[in-house]
């Protein structure tokens, strides 16, 4: 178990991480993300005396209450993310707006990742954009490491198709 001190280390290492992953989640909304990130830190201090470094990570362990809070979230608020709100949230992150001929790019790989399944859609989110290991995502999404794994390279695979074939079609027209 982990002391409020340690606790306190631990918030200032991962409150502004926090927060990114649920800003991106929610769709670029700073007010809700600021509150779902509260919520975050406030479950993890009501619940600190569950916590067990011996089953998982403080960062695993804090990305699962922030993925279930997300998850709670859209299910009360039953909203979708719209395609626009995502590339925004993604150009933050990477910062690749600056010319046209990328944002196009950007916005077919946005289209293909919206159109992957939901499960899909996160691990990629969370091994590319928070650059987590596939041990962390299996615990936090309650997948097995190989079955991440999978989805992730079908993912990727399937937006590469995707964009070689647009690409081809871009230069034959």
């Amino acid at each position: 178990m982990i002391s409020k001190q340690e606790f306190e280390s631990y918030y200032t290492e991962y409150v502004d991480k926090i927060y990114n992953y649920v800003w991106y989640k929610i769709g670029n909304d700073d007010p809700i993300a600021s509150d779902l990130t509260s919520d975050v830190f406030y479950k993890a201090l009501k619940k600190l005396s569950t916590f067990d470094s011996s089953q998982s990570s403080f960062k695993t362990w804090i990305y699962t209450i922030a993925h279930n809070t997300i998850t709670d979230y859209f299910r009360d608020k039953k909203e979708v993310v719209d395609l626009e709100e995502m590339e925004n949230m993604l150009c933050y992150y990477d910062g690749i707006d600056q010319t046209i001929d990328q944002e196009m790019k950007l916005k077919q790989v946005y289209i293909q990742l919206n159109e992957l399944p939901s499960t899909t859609k996160q691990i990629i989110i969370l091994r590319v954009f928070e650059n987590m290991s596939f041990q962390e995502i299996s615990q936090i999404l309650g997948l097995s490491q190989w079955a991440c794994k999978m989805q992730f390279k079908r993912g990727v695979n399937h937006i590469q198709a995707i964009l070689l074939q647009l690409v081809l079609i871009f230069l034959i027209f």
